[in-house]
């Protein structure tokens, strides 16, 4: 199918579409809006577009839809306005064709038409100019509130600010206001905070307003290697080294080190004025408390995931406790160095290897349940019990393949268990699954789609697999029926698949149906009402134990199956 009008009729259906439309003032007036919709609403409309279309068709036939119509008259209408009112000519080619829309009020009043933006939507710079910003900016500079970049830019509007911060704001844009009249709150908080946000960046925009933003120095750059020294942070850590008060954990997670505890706080205050001595009076304590705190930070982040800290710091930081308390790694093994976790264990260690799990699961019916396994998707979220066991398995496992990771077998496991019901490659392993696989399991794939009529072949096939009894009666005289009655009736052989006879042993994964267990002599009819599950045995209509015509079953034939009840029976019933 064609995607425009040109493609499927040529260039000059969109003349003659040009042509029919002039034809119709309503048409070439109306503003489109969206040209992959067909938008016309009113009546009047729709008829003069649906003449302009049936024309169209008598030309080229039933290629042309009202959709491609609509299409290529929205791109011509659309671009015609925009290179109108962009150099004042319209295109070239529809300078003629089109010329009826200049003189269309319509059509002026889109050229004419500008938004107007009020003054608190238009830049601060634009409507008041540049010395204005730089009067807002002086007067920002005497109140630290407004210098913290993460206030800012969680702050997007004024009402979002703190009430004593809002109160200083409308105090600021009261004595720009008295220089410059008009002055709006929105946009004055507008205009700082995108300089706030683009200062310190590369981009060009800040640059005329760096001369006046002296006072973020200290707050972009507040650590020592940019404000004093690179070798000033590693004097620091020599300084803090002998002050064990603040080697402890609840010293560095603290954000400020206003927060520190009184003995720790006085003794970081002796850091500083140490500092101050050896590198003069820009080490401010704001200044070395967040050089310290990051070292600490980034070294912890490192010991966590590889064990070490880094190597620039091995030997001046081995003295806090956090590096203390748990003996560093040297290194791990070299097994897991190389085993990625992330990957398949088949892919890893080979289809053996999997192959030995699944027997070393087999062992451990908790993991059969399908529920269980779908539930827990890590190995984190078993119970201490299903835990313990499971670390049995991966013991095991490792013995006969070293480097086989917890994680790595319970991902394994889980995916071939919630694919049993159509797993191959593994089925033959996968016996000891098939208590768990009848119907009223979730391992069921196909009963939610077309239970009835697959259940109706089901039953079809059963009634052609083995000698059948009838019983003519409805489901109500099923239940009707005297227990002197039932002893008279021979009782039929119970049909578990597609084979005669009653397995007794385990049921094999090929099984599709399970025998209910009951007390009674006669297990398929009870007086009682009928279970929500019965086994699928069906009483044909034929009395001398041959197999019924599954083409010819009797109408009140008494059926239960799968999912199965008196209120739920198959198509033929």
């Amino acid at each position: 199918m064609s995607n425009s009008l040109r493609e499927a009729c040529g260039e000059e259906a969109k003349d003659i579409l040009v042509a029919l439309v002039c034809a119709f003032p309503a048409i070439y007036s109306y503003r489109c809006h969206n040209r992959s919709k067909y938008e016309l609403t009113t009546r009047e409309l729709k008829e003069a577009f649906e003449f302009v279309v049936g024309s169209m068709r008598q030309e080229y036939g039933s290629k042309v839809t009202t959709e491609l119509c609509w299409a290529s008259w929205c791109s011509i209408r659309y671009n015609y306005v925009r290179m109108l009112r962009s150099t004042g000519e319209p295109p070239m080619k529809w300078e003629q064709k089109l010329s009826i829309l200049k003189s269309c009020p319509d059509i002026q009043r889109e050229l004419t038409h500008r938004r107007v933006q009020s003054v608190s939507e238009r830049p601060l710079v634009t409507t008041f100019g540049k010395n204005c910003v730089i009067f807002l900016l002086r007067k920002i500079g005497a109140h630290t509130c407004f210098h913290s970049r993460t206030y800012v830019a969680k702050t997007r509007f004024i009402n979002q600010l703190r009430p004593t911060d809002r109160l200083l704001w409308d105090h600021i844009v009261a004595q720009v206001g008295y220089k410059y009249p008009g002055v709006d709150k929105d946009a004055a908080w507008r205009c700082w905070r995108n300089i706030r946000l683009t200062y310190n960046s590369s981009s060009y925009k800040i640059l005329k307003w760096l001369p006046y933003l002296g006072f973020l120095e200290l707050t972009v750059m507040p650590g020592l290697a940019r404000s004093v020294d690179k070798n000033a942070i590693e004097v620091l850590v020599e300084l803090i080294k002998d002050y064990p008060v603040l080697h402890t954990r609840e010293c560095y997670i603290k954000d400020k080190h206003h927060n520190l505890p009184l003995e720790a706080r006085l003794a970081f205050q002796d850091v500083v004025e140490h500092m101050k001595e050896l590198c003069g009076p820009e080490a401010t304590e704001t200044v070395c408390w967040t050089s310290w705190r990051g070292v600490v930070r980034n070294n912890i982040r490192s010991f966590k995931a590889t064990g070490r800290l880094l190597a620039k710091w091995q030997e001046k930081l081995g003295f806090l406790e956090p590096f203390t308390s748990v003996p560093p790694r040297d290194h791990s093994p070299p097994i897991f160095d190389e085993i990625d976790g992330d990957r398949p264990l088949v892919e890893v260690f080979g289809d053996k290897c999997v192959e030995a799990l699944i027997k070393k699961v087999a062992k451990f019916p908790a993991f059969h349940r399908r529920w269980y396994v779908v539930r827990t998707r890590y190995v984190e979220g078993m119970c201490d019990r299903l835990r313990e066991h499971w670390d049995e398995i991966v013991k095991e496992l490792n013995t006969e393949f070293p480097g086989v990771q917890s994680k790595m077998a319970w991902r394994c496991w889980r995916t071939i268990r919630m694919t049993a019901a159509r797993t191959v490659k593994w089925k033959p392993l996968l016996g000891f699954l098939a208590p768990h696989m009848k119907k009223s399991c979730p391992d069921a794939n196909s009963h939610k789609n077309n239970s009835n009529n697959s259940n109706a072949q089901r039953g079809a096939e059963i009634a052609t697999a083995s000698p059948v009894t009838t019983i003519n009666s409805s489901p109500e005289a099923a239940q009707e029926i005297s227990p002197s009655l039932l002893s008279s009736l021979p009782r039929p052989e119970p049909i578990m698949g597609h084979a005669a006879g009653f397995n007794a042993g385990p049921v094999s994964a090929s099984n599709e149906f399970q025998q209910i267990e009951g007390s009674s002599d006669w297990p398929y009819l009870s007086i009682a009402s009928p279970p929500s599950f019965w086994i699928p045995t069906i009483y044909g209509p034929n009395h001398s134990g041959q197999n019924a015509d599954p083409h010819n079953v009797h109408p009140s034939t008494y059926i239960y199956g799968p999912f199965q009840t008196e209120h739920n029976t198959y198509p033929h019933m």
